[in-house]
Order: structure tokens, then sequence, then C-alpha cells
């Protein structure tokens, strides 16, 4: 466990009975990886389980979907979906994955939240919408960020380190490390001053990929060599 972690399971009786069904739960859907004391409440209904991994301690509640794709209506996609240690997801947790989706570590997530990295095609005016391909981008949830109930975030999104989407928010852009976003769409509102240490609101109401700087390592995404720290461009390639 890593130090400082604490348990998301109950102790006693019931988290031994909640830690066999962990262990049932990765050995049974051939998941890509599932932690020590991962859990997915169920009922819930799981497609790609090989592409997805779930790190230890996490905890998604009940009513997730995930959607992870391989191959659709003859088109391969080969979606991943990683979600690191000790993250916390409430219930109607909705992922859509045709291309990457990394989560980080210590993630909170409330209820009814949707994210994904994929758009129904419909560019052909002669195709109904359900026949067309999909694109498939990527979407990164960094360290340690919240996402409030009933969010939606929409793909080629970062949500940076500490950062936090209000409630409602529908997500089209960056949201830098420690920065607070809100709203349809959705936009900084406020942001940290590590000089002032107080959360200091933005001096103008802008869209959230108008205050991106020097990021953090994404989560799970090993740097490349040569790749300076904080490199939009090679963040955004690894990731997809």
């Amino acid at each position: 466990m890593r130090r400082g972690a604490s348990p998301r399971l109950p102790r006693g009786a019931a988290g031994a009975a909640l830690r066999v069904a962990s262990r049932l739960q990765g050995v049974a859907h051939g998941f890509r990886a599932f932690g020590d004391d991962a859990l997915i409440v169920p009922p819930y209904r799981i497609i790609g389980a090989q592409r997805i991994s779930v790190g230890s301690r996490t905890v998604i509640g009940p009513y997730a979907f995930l959607s992870v794709l391989g191959e659709r209506r003859g088109e391969r996609y080969d979606g991943v979906l990683r979600i690191a240690d000790d993250t916390s997801i409430g219930q109607n947790f909705i992922v859509s994955c045709a291309g990457s989706i990394v989560i980080g570590a210590r993630v909170l997530i409330s209820s009814n939240v949707h994210i994904g990295d994929a758009i129904h095609g419909y560019g052909d005016p002669s195709l109904p919408v359900i026949e067309q391909a999909m694109t498939r981008g990527y979407l990164i949830v960094a360290d340690d960020a919240f996402i409030g109930i009933n969010a939606v975030v929409l793909p080629n999104v970062r949500i940076g380190r500490h950062a936090v989407v209000g409630a409602g928010a529908v997500v089209t852009h960056d949201v830098p490390d420690f920065c607070v976003a809100a709203g349809n769409p959705a936009r900084v509102i406020s942001r940290y001053d590590f000089g002032r240490r107080v959360w200091i609101r933005a001096r103008a109401v802008e869209p959230a990929s108008s205050h991106l700087g020097r990021r953090a390592p994404v989560p799970g995404l090993a740097p490349q060599p040569g790749a300076a720290a904080g490199d939009d461009g090679d963040e955004r390639r690894r990731a997809a």
C-alpha cells in the first residue's frame, strides 16, 4: 500500500467479503490489470475488460457502464482505459473509450459523470449516425483532481492536477493544474495562487484552455526520451 494511503474497503467480516469479491471480479472479467482491494460495485456493465486497468484500492460505485471499444462495425479501435490507485468514483459512471483514457491517482469523481474520448461521426448525411465511424482521441484526468456531480468531459481534454470541475459542467477544453472550472462550456473561474497561498478568482471568465501553462507529468504515461517536462505536444501524443 502506498505510504499514507488508507484502505477503501471496510475492515471486519464485511470488508473480508468485499475483498473476496474484488479478487473474483478481477479474475472473472479478465481485466488487463485489477489491483488489490479494487472494486466495482454491482450492478454494472463492462465492454472490453481486457483493455481496462484498475488500480489498487480504487472503488467505482454501482450502475457503472465502462465501454472500451476493440472493434465496431468492422473497424478496429483498440481503446485503453487506465485508472490509477486510490481513486473513488460515484454511481452511474459512464465511460466511452475508443482511444486512450487515463485517470490518475487519488481522483474523486462524483455520481452521474460521463467521460469519453470518442465522438460518433455524422459527416455523411446519406448514412445514419449509428452506421458511421467514430472519431477517437484521448482524455486525461491528472492526479488529485475532482469532478463534480453530473459533469460531462468531452474528447481531447486534460483535466490538470488538483483541478476541480464544477457540478453540471461540460468540459470541452483543458483545465490547467490547480484551477476550478464550471459552466457549459466549462470556463476557469478561479485558480490557486502559490505565492499568496489562496484561491483567487480568475481575472476574467475565460475558456479553460486559455490558462494553460507548463504541465505536470501525465499519470501512468512514461516520459519519452528527449521530451521536456510539461511539453504539451508530447503529452498529447503519448496519450493518443
